[in-house]
């Protein structure tokens, strides 16, 4: 069946195509779809249908929500056998269907489903869209009205969306997966100090860990106020790796970046998918604190020498930086590896780093 759109519809649905995959978004997927389809798509309310067959269980959102017509979804669940488009929603068929396609008004009227439940809510005429018919869960789209029939201007507008929708369908699914195990490594990490991001080129953040959010508002709280995007200096850095060029071969990158606070972000990105990063975090203090050095027995001039060890600052360098001779730091030095326990500069060094990163 060949279905045109107008100028204007095909505009209208350009723009709702647009919307689906703007990206990550604070409402739940069935609302959001639910929303901007009913822009196109008039009735009286719509309903995201998630129904598994073998267990006979179902569930219904409703666009806009309707309390009332949310209890009687249990009568919906026993009857729906006997709704006429019973047998599309299992197929994912690219076409929607109306209850008209299949049965006269006369005839839904006799089936269990409208006396049970279309006809305390007073739906007369339904189209539906199928997403997903294969596994254990159908998701349908339905859209319902008490007086007019949907045209086939209607039935365009949903064919036309159909693959967008179903697209946009399995990336949310794909998504909330994702996050569920994101999250999950995501606090491991946190025990540890480390932060995870989740973001694409542009420099949008698809997730966070909460490590992560805490620590971008703490040290860049005036560029990650509001909606949740990479800080400047983060976005260009991904920005330069993402685009071909020099990085254009590479599968990871490190970078730093000092902080308002004094502290240093050290920042692991590598490309989790054609237009996806992930950038692991973890955050050096620019200095070892009192309390640490005090508990290792340190005095406060020894934390410092261990600070520019962490450094990878030699001898002479620590001297001129700290105003004291190299014979004088060589001594600290000295001591320092002996409270310490380690045999090299190295060990001092790896020691640093891990103090800083508490």
């Amino acid at each position: 069946m060949a279905l045109q759109l107008s100028n204007r519809d095909f505009d209208a649905c350009s723009r709702c195509v647009l919307e689906l995959h703007e990206g990550p978004s604070a409402r739940a997927f069935p609302e959001r779809v639910l929303d901007l389809l009913a822009r196109l798509v008039p009735s009286e309310h719509a309903s995201y249908n998630e129904f598994n067959p073998r267990e006979n269980q179902l569930t219904v959102h409703y666009f806009p929500e309707r309390p009332e017509i949310q209890r009687l979804v249990p009568e919906f669940a026993a009857t729906i056998q006997t709704h006429p488009l019973y047998d599309h929603f299992h197929k994912s068929e690219p076409l929607p269907k109306k209850v008209s396609d299949l049965a006269s008004f006369r005839q839904f009227m006799e089936t269990a489903v409208y006396q049970e439940y279309y006809r305390h809510i007073g739906v007369k005429h339904q189209i539906v869209l199928s997403l997903q018919g294969t596994g254990e869960r159908w998701i349908a789209l339905a859209f319902n009205r008490r007086a007019q029939d949907f045209s086939e201007r209607d039935r365009g507008v949903l064919a036309f969306l159909s693959p967008h929708v179903t697209q946009a369908f399995h990336q949310n699914r794909i998504a909330a997966e994702t996050a569920v195990n994101l999250e999950t490594i995501g606090a491991g990490l946190g025990e540890i100090n480390r932060a995870l991001i989740l973001a694409e080129p542009d420099g949008r953040i698809c997730w966070w860990s909460q490590s992560a959010q805490a620590w971008l508002a703490e040290l860049f709280p005036a560029e990650c106020a509001g909606s949740p995007r990479l800080p400047d200096c983060l976005r260009r850095r991904l920005g330069e790796f993402a685009r071909p060029g020099k990085d254009a071969g590479r599968s990871h990158l490190q970078f730093q970046f000092a902080a308002s606070s004094g502290d240093r972000l050290v920042v692991y990105c590598g490309r989790a998918g054609a237009d996806l990063f992930l950038l692991a975090m973890t955050r050096e203090r620019a200095r070892i604190e009192k309390a640490t050095a005090s508990a290792l027995g340190l005095t406060p001039r020894e934390a410092e020498i261990l600070f520019w060890i962490s450094e990878a600052k030699a001898n002479p360098e620590m001297a001129a930086i700290l105003g004291i001779s190299p014979r004088t730091v060589h001594k600290h030095v000295e001591h320092l590896f002996a409270k310490l326990g380690v045999a090299s500069r190295f060990e001092a060094q790896r020691l640093g780093w891990e103090l800083r990163r508490l």
